[in-house]
């Protein structure tokens, strides 16, 4: 690594923790979710709540760090109700999906099953990028250069934020109620994933200038216009499923009360710190804490607008996308650069050559019942349905079970390995081509298979964001 490189890295640094832990609550106060996630009235109604919020936590005193959860509740149902009296507006009543206004009234059942619903979805949209970037992961050659460790680095950094996010979502869903349902037939998507509204698939491939390319456009800056949202269009971007629970959330709340709308088993909460990286989760028992998780999840994924390149409080200096968007142009953010900008900061040499190769999208099936390649990627989606049967324990009242499935997806880490190391005899020995790993879910594997009882509505699936 060059002088100024790790002198510029340092510098970076520091002033990213610096502005952390200095700038969280100002952050906060000024985010402005009126650009993407909600219609006017709704991002008045959370710019309110977050300033009332900032003036209670500076008037804690010192050594604190909530503040009284009923005070919020009666901010917000006083708010609402101001809100349709000065309207004048005839109140109407809420249809899952559609937009949720300052006084539409919300149906406590049928609300609180939606909001389980998008909530199961968004556990799958975080967890299904996962295969896709570690696959990338896996396939980056050792080659002992401060640019391939770089690169793997910041893939395998992505990847511990995503779980944290899926755990974050999986908390929010425990906490009203609901049970993450991760061993299953469905929670795999079918690679390749088709996302039309970005024009591209993306699949179980090898890592290169491509992948990177479409792992960028996957967590780009959500852009959605007030005026689709005003014509009740669905949600595009896993940022705009957060937006539109929190509202569905703070609606419930308000109209029904806390107490019955978080009416989830505390023991179910998974609090949990990756060591590698620092970053952590923390249990969610009330509305204040499932919105600041939620926020805190758009912003480490796609910032908080569309020149945003910060990560936010959870970590990580650059939202995900900045970081695809470094390893793609071969070059570094730097201070006071944005989206927009694109990073002008020293450049990067990425060897695109020294990748495993292998076909995309491999299946047990491509090779004869009783060959060895079989067998290995046979027991490779073994091992992952093994792994997400752990995590589903681990959401489900076994939360010490959480660091055993990491375990499991280290495991993957070598078998996947081993795979890329194995000739594909599909093709001369020559071409370079390799075995892959199958992300599959194998049901005579599966522990919790027929808990499972399907979508009661199922939410639409955003097309990026994750």
């Amino acid at each position: 690594m060059t002088p100024i490189r790790s002198l510029t890295l340092c510098v970076w640094a520091v002033l990213a923790t610096a502005a952390t832990i200095a700038g969280k609550k100002q952050h906060r106060v000024q985010l402005d979710l009126n650009q993407d996630l909600l219609l006017e009235q709704q991002q008045q109604l959370l710019q309110q709540h977050k300033s009332h919020r900032m003036q209670m936590l500076k008037a804690k005193p010192a050594g604190t760090n909530g503040f009284d959860n009923k005070t919020l509740v009666a901010m917000i149902m006083q708010q609402q109700q101001r809100s349709s009296l000065l309207s004048g507006a005839t109140n109407n009543t809420w249809t899952p999906g559609a937009p949720i206004t300052n006084h539409t009234i919300v149906p406590l059942k049928s609300g609180l099953d939606y909001l389980r619903q998008t909530l199961q979805m968004a556990i799958e949209v975080e967890h299904s990028v996962i295969p896709p970037y570690l696959t990338a992961l896996y396939s980056i050659k050792p080659d002992g250069t401060d640019d391939e460790s770089w690169m793997g680095e910041t893939i395998l950094g992505v990847v511990i934020e995503e779980m944290l996010h899926m755990t974050i979502a999986a908390n929010t869903l425990n906490a009203v109620g609901g049970h993450p349902a991760i061993d299953r037939e469905g929670f795999v998507p079918k690679y390749p994933m088709e996302l039309p509204d970005l024009n591209i698939t993306v699949g179980i491939e090898p890592m290169s200038m491509g992948q990177a390319k479409k792992f960028r456009a996957i967590e780009l800056p959500f852009n959605t216009t007030l005026e689709r949202l005003k014509l009740q269009a669905q949600p595009d971007s896993i940022s705009e499923v957060y937006g539109y629970v929190i509202k569905l959330m703070q609606a419930l709340v308000a109209q029904h009360g806390e107490n019955m709308v978080f009416t989830g088993d505390p023991a179910n909460q998974i609090a949990v710190m990756s060591p590698r990286t620092g970053e952590s989760v923390s249990k969610i028992t009330n509305i204040s804490g499932a919105i600041d998780a939620l926020l805190d999840v758009v912003e480490q994924g796609a910032g908080m607008s569309p020149t945003d390149i910060n990560a936010g409080p959870l970590g990580g200096q650059f939202a995900h996308f900045a970081r695809f968007e470094e390893m793609y142009m071969g070059q570094m953010y730097q201070k006071n650069d944005s989206a927009a900008s694109g990073p002008t900061g020293e450049m990067i040499r990425m060897n695109w050559t020294k990748i495993y190769q292998f076909k995309p999208n491999p299946v047990p099936e491509n090779y004869p019942e009783g060959t060895k390649e079989r067998l290995m990627l046979t027991q490779f989606a073994a091992n992952y349905t093994q792994m997400l049967s752990v995590l589903h324990a681990c959401f489900n009242g076994s939360p010490t079970s959480y660091y055993p499935a990491l375990e499991k997806m280290y495991q993957l880490s070598t078998m996947a390995t081993n795979l890329m190391k194995t000739p594909d005899p599909r093709f001369p020995l020559g071409s370079g081509l390799m075995l892959g790993p199958p992300w599959l879910w194998l049901k005579n594997v599966s522990k919790y298979a027929d808990d499972w009882k399907g979508y009661t509505i199922k939410p639409p699936h955003p097309q990026w964001g994750c």
